[in-house]
């Protein structure tokens, strides 16, 4: 066990700070003791021995049992016993001395080390048990007069062991007092200076950020801090930014994005990330995704950090992208269905008799045309969803019927992989959706589930109801979807199995399809799925009134 105890690293918090100071200034009111207690012997040799110096005695070795617990007892108990033993040292020498005692510097210095280490209420609660421990002294000097006052005061003053006592506990006051501000000061110093560390660091960040950032009053909308990147994309100066407010920056075309995104800012502190946007200098647009957070200043104004970054760039090259895909798809949609058409005429016999191996080749050649025409009618697809291009006729259907006409329809499909699809509820229910939309929704679900599905099992789909939505599941007994795939399960352009070498076809694009047309159908899609026991897709819609 450590007696002193010195700063143990250069970030030290508030509590490890009271716990430390605390603990020394404690031992330094021990070690003080034992020349007190050696001069309270020596008074004994003149002036005689009596209880009071029994009491101090007792008060000492409390004293060092506390500096030996120390790490046993909390700062609260340790408090506690502190002001047990002042009270045991100052009552003796008040009923000896009277008004004229040095209890006072003792009570004071006692409440001082309450109000550095302990509570408001702890204070409040010394102040009282001190006034009333002088009423009770005063009453009883009153009435009856003190039981150890000293008659002969001038011979008491005379006596050097007086002086030196009481050059000891101005001593021990002043020394503790200052070690208390020493020891504050140092962590106040650390911590400032850690601050200017971090702000220092934070500035750097804020100032070469590749992303715009700027802090603004909530109430007023005018911007209070702004980043170079900002300024640059902006195209004015700090001063004139400065001098702007929100909406002379944002179109009004916004208005009611911004009043959503300020709801969700006031209820959960966060808006964002989203898409709008903003005004240059020259009075162009340019188009940024924007995110941020809610804070308090130190004056209880609450502000808003935004990050702004210009996605000006990313749109243009997505757009040029999403311009090509569907370019080349467009080109190769007919001469891939004339290859295909064509393919299936010479595997027909329309051009006589062909070998068998020649045969089999063609037939290679026309699976793959086919998956090459479906990849096509996938990007396509994508494409649309994506531009908002992609016509939906929502009307009020039956879901059963729909079901039903998806499980027929793919039942061959399944049986060249040797698997049954089963329907296994009879449920229905009224759904506003377009037929054609949710047939290629069950398409992709149904062929997924028969293509990973081992020869011989059986896919089970079910329909049931659920609290005003109408739940659609498709149940496969495969090898499922490891844990670390989950989260990538609908993005374009994925399956579980990536490899060259993959052992199922397919074109990646299915299920981000499926939920994107979903999505446009007030519709949502999940799956869960373990290892080794299949995996079961499901989704979702909104019952029709």
């Amino acid at each position: 066990m450590r007696f002193w105890v010195r700063v143990a690293h250069a970030h030290e918090s508030f509590e490890q700070l009271s716990q430390r100071v605390f603990g020394n200034v404690v031992l330094i009111i021990a070690l003080l003791s034992l020349p007190a207690l050696l001069l309270s012997l020596w008074r004994a040799s003149f002036l005689g021995w009596h209880l009071f110096m029994g009491i101090q005695l007792l008060a000492c070795v409390v004293l060092w049992g506390v500096v030996l617990l120390r790490e046993r007892l909390s700062m609260q108990t340790r408090l506690v016993l502190l002001a047990l033993i002042f009270f045991l040292f100052v009552t003796p020498s008040t009923l000896q001395l009277g008004p004229a005692a040095e209890s006072r510097g003792f009570l004071m210095f006692l409440a001082f080390l309450v109000g550095l280490f302990a509570t408001r209420r702890a204070v409040l609660w010394l102040s009282g048990m001190i006034l009333l421990w002088v009423l009770v002294l005063a009453l009883l000097a009153v009435n009856r007069g003190l039981p150890l006052q000293i008659v002969d005061f001038q011979a008491y003053s005379a006596q050097p062991a007086v002086w030196v006592v009481m050059a000891m506990v101005i001593g021990l006051f002043s020394g503790t007092i200052g070690y208390v501000g020493w020891a504050l000061m140092q962590h106040l110093k650390q911590q400032t200076q850690a601050l200017q560390l971090n702000e220092a660091r934070l500035r750097g960040l804020f100032d070469l950020s590749p992303i715009g950032i700027a802090l603004t009053d909530i109430r007023s909308g005018r911007f209070l801090e702004v980043n170079e990147q900002l300024l640059c994309d902006t195209g004015y100066s700090q001063e004139e930014f400065l001098q702007l407010d929100y909406w002379q920056v944002t179109p009004r075309d916004y208005e009611t994005q911004e009043r959503e995104q300020l709801r969700q800012l006031m209820g959960s502190g966060r808006f964002g990330p989203y898409e709008k946007e903003l005004l240059r200098r020259d009075g162009s647009r340019f188009t940024v995704r924007v995110k941020g957070l809610l804070l308090t200043d130190a004056q209880g104004q609450r502000q808003i950090w935004s990050m702004v970054e210009d996605i000006t760039e990313e749109k243009r090259l997505a757009r040029m992208q999403r311009e090509f895909v569907a370019t080349v798809s467009h080109e190769l949609r007919t001469p891939l269905t004339s290859i295909t058409g064509a393919l299936g005429l010479v595997s027909g016999g329309v051009l006589g008799e062909l070998p068998d191996k020649a045969r089999d080749m063609l037939e290679i050649a026309r699976q793959n045309s086919q998956q090459l025409a479906l990849l096509v009618n996938d990007l396509l697809d994508m494409e649309k969803l994506l531009a908002g291009q992609m016509v939906f006729n929502l009307q009020p259907q039956a879901l059963l019927p729909l079901v039903e006409l998806a499980v027929r329809n793919n039942q061959g499909y399944a049986e060249q992989h040797g698997v049954k699809l089963k329907l296994s509820s009879q449920v229905d229910a009224w759904v506003r959706v377009d037929a054609l939309r949710l047939e290629q929704v069950l398409n992709n679900l149904l062929s997924n589930a028969a293509k990973f599905s081992p020869s011989g099992a059986e896919v089970e789909i079910s329909i049931a109801l659920c609290e005003g939505w109408a739940r659609v599941s498709v149940q496969d007994h495969g090898l499922g979807i490891a844990p670390e795939f989950h989260p990538r399960v609908f993005d374009k352009f994925t399956q579980a199995d990536c490899s060259d070498t993959r052992s199922k076809g397919g074109t990646g694009l299915g299920l981000a399809i499926t939920r994107q047309l979903l999505e446009r159908m007030g519709g949502r899609i999940d799956f869960h799925s373990r290892v080794g026991e299949g995996s079961t897709f499901y989704f979702e819609l909104p019952l029709s009134d």
